[in-house]
């Protein structure tokens, strides 16, 4: 019952986790974060994971439909991601699970925040595994329910979601998953 998380660059290094050490990590959940565009080509589990993915619709670091990936004032200097649905399409592929997922949308609890959440699930995966995607439309580069420092965090990361706790959310995911 090892697990997996990360933020932005942790994110990252957490899908590489889950191409190298399926075997040894239980599941995964990135956050804020996609594939390298110059890395997924290199990845190849050695068996079906669970992973739960969690990512804002208008992240200007770690774009949704890809891109150069912004690091401080700079955009481009941190190489580029794919599109967040392509790094989901990669691991409903990979776990062989329905095409299509199941879209949920989730009660817009905080009307402040600017945000919306949807959570689109892949049932009927190799292993009874599962890939879910938590899709924050205008969400950015942040960790939904964690607080943000003011309203400059804000103008530089972007919205935070107040309608779900991403901590809440990954434990609940890693809780139900163990290796085979």
């Amino acid at each position: 019952r090892i697990y997996a998380t990360g933020a932005s660059a942790g994110g990252i290094f957490t899908l590489r986790l889950a191409c190298e050490l399926s075997n040894q990590i239980a599941a995964f959940a990135p956050v804020v974060a996609s594939f390298p565009s110059d890395y997924i080509g290199f990845c190849r589990p050695q068996r079906p994971i669970s992973i739960l993915m969690i990512n804002g619709t208008d992240d200007s670091f770690v774009p949704w439909l890809g891109g150069a990936i912004r690091t401080g004032r700079d955009r481009g200097r941190g190489g580029d991601v794919i599109p967040v649905p392509e790094t989901v399409a990669f691991w409903q592929r990979h776990n062989q699970c329905r095409q299509t997922p199941d879209i949920q949308s989730l009660p817009d609890t905080d009307r402040n925040d600017n945000t919306t959440v949807s959570v689109w699930t892949y049932f009927d995966c190799r292993q009874g595994n599962t890939v879910e995607l938590v899709e924050v439309k205008g969400g950015g580069h942040t960790w939904p329910g964690s607080p943000v420092g003011g309203s400059f965090a804000k103008r530089l990361v972007g919205n935070t979601s107040y309608d779900i706790n991403a901590s809440d959310l990954i434990w609940q995911f890693f809780q139900k998953r163990s290796l085979p």
